[in-house]
């Protein structure tokens, strides 16, 4: 989070957008009872590999709770976010995740915040993530909003 408060000092002081996606795995814990926290671990880690496949190096992505990624995106307005979010979302659908004798499909739905137009702060940004987020998986999942 250091880092994360270091970039919006940073954007606040440039005047420049920065864009939050907190990202949340569908049906997570369904995963974990039915196949294992082995393969619970698995989806995450792969869904971890396709959001640094897709995003810029100075963008920041960390875990952030149990089956929760969240990424920063400086220099980036709504429109840009929207661009990364949908390519991390395409390609977590179109990714194959083996769980022992099958094949497993994984999804998962995005909340996207900007700096400075939902919020100022840190913690106004993460609200309004996490808010954006559970619109998103209330109206189907596997969405962004």
């Amino acid at each position: 989070m250091e880092r994360f408060e270091e970039e919006l000092k940073r954007a606040h002081n440039r005047k420049t957008p920065l864009s939050l996606l907190m990202i949340d795995v569908d049906y997570f814990k369904r995963f974990n009872d039915q196949y294992g926290h082995m393969v619970g671990d698995q989806i995450l880690h792969k869904i971890g590999m396709i959001i640094k496949e897709n995003i810029r190096g100075i963008d920041i992505v960390g875990r952030y709770g149990g089956e929760e990624f969240v990424v920063v995106l400086p220099d980036t307005d709504r429109k840009g976010a929207g661009f990364v979010a949908e390519r991390i979302r395409s390609a977590t659908e179109a990714t194959q995740i083996q769980a022992y004798d099958t094949v497993v499909s994984v999804t998962i739905s995005i909340g996207l915040t900007v700096f400075p137009d939902d919020a100022e702060s840190l913690s106004q940004l993460i609200e309004k993530a996490d808010q954006s987020l559970y619109q998103a998986k209330s109206t189907g999942r596997n969405r962004i909003d």
